[in-house]
């Protein structure tokens, strides 16, 4: 992957970062956004198990593969499930922003829930 010289110093930070946790970066999949301002970034976002916001024309690094998400990646971490047929019918870049522009599963259900709440509160 071509990155500008300050997007492979964050890189260089956050593996420091994961190794100074005791954590090793070329074996443990972590998702690493290089365009994202260091002091803004998770430090340690592996000890909570939390997966990256996903959005439009954000290229995540695997760290175990030092390659971007795929599409299909982006859009299992939305929870949004995809058929064979979609994946061929559609590029990798295409893929990555129809997840970038998806809403997850976990907010549609979380913002139902609030509705169906407030509702019985209501009424």
């Amino acid at each position: 992957v071509a990155l500008p010289d300050r997007a492979k110093l964050r890189l260089d930070v956050q593996f420091k970062r994961a190794v100074k946790a005791g954590i090793d970066p070329t074996t443990t999949p972590l998702p690493w956004n290089p365009a994202q301002q260091l002091r803004f970034t998770d430090s340690k976002p592996w000890l909570r198990k939390i997966a990256p916001c996903v959005t439009p024309k954000h290229e995540w690094i695997v760290s175990t593969r030092k390659a971007p998400l795929t599409g299909r990646e982006c859009l299992d971490l939305q929870g949004i499930p995809i058929c064979d047929q979609v994946a061929r019918d559609f590029d990798d870049g295409q893929l990555r922003d129809l997840a970038g522009n998806a809403m997850s599963s976990t907010v549609v259900g979380a913002a139902c829930l609030a509705a169906l709440v407030s509702c019985e509160i209501v009424a």
